[in-house]
């Protein structure tokens, strides 16, 4: 997403907007996915990568 629109979708998302809030988190889904990606080693077994990613 390019920063103008970045910055427009942010102003949107404080306003309440919900197609915003969607949009931010597309938008940095691949944050997300990196950090349960490095936590996933230390937690235990029993909790999936894929249950970090969605809480």
């Amino acid at each position: 997403m390019a920063t103008a629109t970045l910055e427009e979708t942010w102003l949107r998302f404080r306003q309440g907007d919900p197609r915003a809030r969607e949009a931010l988190i597309a938008n940095y889904s691949y944050l997300v996915k990196i950090t349960a990606g490095r936590i996933a080693g230390g937690v235990p077994p029993s909790l999936d990568r894929e249950d970090l990613i969605s809480a």
